[in-house]
């Protein structure tokens, strides 16, 4: 994504607010931030001493940017982000639970070995040496 230089750092700072909130950043929102990008430097330069407070007087809170820009696209497309954005979730459940699963297989095995290791060495020897006293024979 072509990134521009904002001059004042409250303008990078709104910036950095409204693009975290995006859900899953697609083609269309990259674009729509590219926008934005280029709409915020181009205010900046007519207005360079704005706080973030003043941004969000002018131009609203991150919140209803994006719901704005959600309420303008297609519902087919919100419908296609959200499956893919299950699709993922789904992938990275699988994948934390197979590394989990081969951690603790590779855990228990190490573990297993380190027994075998320790009742395999002989770590002390026990000698029971019994007196019976003198043993008299008729």
């Amino acid at each position: 994504m072509k990134t521009l230089k904002f001059q004042n750092k409250e303008t990078k700072k709104y910036y950095k607010k409204i693009r975290s909130r995006f859900p899953l950043l697609g083609k269309q929102e990259k674009a729509f931030l590219i926008y934005l990008q280029e709409m915020l430097q181009e205010f900046e330069t007519h207005h360079p001493d704005y706080k973030c407070d003043d941004y969000y007087e002018q131009f609203g809170i991150p919140e209803t940017i994006i719901a704005a820009y959600y309420e303008h696209i297609e519902s087919e497309f919100i419908i296609d982000h959200m499956k893919v954005r299950k699709i993922i979730k789904r992938i990275g459940i699988f994948l934390i639970t197979i590394f989990l699963l081969t951690a603790t297989f590779i855990i228990y095995t190490y573990y297993r070995a380190l027994q075998e290791i320790q009742e395999s060495q002989i770590t002390y020897e026990e000698t029971i040496i019994e007196d019976y006293g003198e043993v008299v024979e008729d």
